[in-house]
């Protein structure tokens, strides 16, 4: 990696929608029917037109597929002892948060 390498996000793109943001809205969307009861109907039918159970194990699986092919490009890296653990510990982090690449824009 060059010195103006990043390592970003992991979170895959499929046609447009981050793989991890698929299991984080359906996360949300069933905290907001626990806290407002009446709106699960509403949901589960928003969700029938607008998802399958196939691409949510889909976005879920390319996810971790993803995480996984990571973790093994950082502990093949000189980690030291705890090499394994810290690529998972950096996988995770990557995985949770919102890395925004700061590159200038026109020079």
């Amino acid at each position: 990696m060059s010195i103006l390498g990043q390592l970003g996000p992991i979170d895959p793109q499929l046609g447009g929608l981050p793989a991890l943001g698929v299991a984080q809205a359906l996360e949300r969307i069933a905290a907001l029917s626990e806290k407002f009861p009446g709106s699960a109907e509403m949901f589960a039918k928003y969700l029938q037109q607008a998802l399958t159970v196939e691409q949510i194990g889909y976005c879920e699986r390319i996810a971790q597929s993803a995480a996984q092919y990571a973790q093994r490009l950082l502990a093949a890296k000189s980690l030291g002892a705890r090499g394994e653990a810290i690529a998972q510990e950096l996988v995770h982090g990557l995985q949770r948060s919102r890395v925004r690449h700061r590159f200038s824009r026109g020079s």
